[in-house]
């Protein structure tokens, strides 16, 4: 009888800026003032349509939906424009 076998890799890179930060938060920076966001709103927790989310990434080339959040299951979500008071009351 022959048994076979096999094994997965993965592989991730990721690339850091100088202070350490991740790509989606060093390209946050790149454009939160775009839309009306700080740096330091980037890992900022706010409700969302009755939802709490940590926001993770600005993606500027979706214009109806250039935000994404994180909900506290780790799923992200695509979000609409945010108003800043919703991350800065």
């Amino acid at each position: 009888m022959d048994r076979q076998s096999s094994v997965t890799f993965k592989l991730e890179i990721s690339e850091k800026g100088e202070n350490g930060e991740e790509p989606a938060e060093m390209e946050f920076r790149q454009w939160c003032n775009l839309f009306g966001l700080k740096p330091e709103d980037y890992g900022a927790t706010f409700t969302y349509g009755g939802k709490t989310f940590k926001l993770v990434e600005i993606c500027p080339t979706r214009p109806k939906y250039p935000f994404v959040g994180e909900n506290a299951q780790g799923k992200r979500y695509k979000l609409g424009r945010l108003n800043a008071k919703l991350i800065r009351p």
